[in-house]
C-alpha cells in the first residue's frame, strides 16, 4: 500500500483500521509530518502489532516517509550512499525477508519540492 498522508498525526487511527481491514502488511507512507521516534501516532501504530521506520523531513515543516510494517516482518534498513546530496527528494528504504526466504528491498521516494529535469 502506498499513502500520501498529508499529516497522519491526526489520521493515524483510520490508517490503522485501514490496514487491518485490507490485510495489509507494508506500507509506505509520504508527508507523514512527524517529527520524532517517540510520539503518540508511533505509540498507536505499535499497539495495532506494527513497526514504522522513518525519515524525517530535515529542511522545514511537514513532509517526511515512513514504512509501516507488521512487527512479525524481519526487517533492515538499506543504506544507500552517494557523492552528490540528495535535497530534491525525501526517501526511506527497507528490507523485508518474506516467509519463502527472499528477500524484498524496497525505496520509497517523495519530491519534497521544484527540480530541474537534467536532475534525473
Amino acid at each position: 500500500m502506498v499513502w500520501n498522508s498529508c499529516s497522519l498525526n491526526n489520521k493515524a487511527d483510520d490508517f490503522m483500521i485501514m490496514l487491518q481491514d485490507d490485510t495489509v502488511d507494508i506500507a509506505y507512507i509520504s508527508e507523514t509530518w512527524l517529527t520524532d521516534n517517540t510520539n503518540c501516532t508511533t505509540a498507536l501504530i505499535k499497539s495495532y502489532g506494527f513497526e514504522i521506520i522513518h525519515n524525517f523531513r530535515v529542511d522545514g515543516r511537514g513532509g517526511g516517509t515512513a514504512f509501516v510494517y507488521k512487527s512479525n516482518l524481519l526487517f533492515s534498513v538499506c543504506n544507500v550512499t552517494t557523492d552528490i546530496p540528495i535535497t530534491s527528494f525525501g526517501y526511506t528504504t527497507a528490507s523485508f525477508k518474506l516467509a519463502t526466504d527472499i528477500k524484498l528491498c524496497l525505496v520509497c521516494v517523495y519530491r519534497t519540492g521544484p527540480i530541474s529535469k537534467c536532475f534525473f
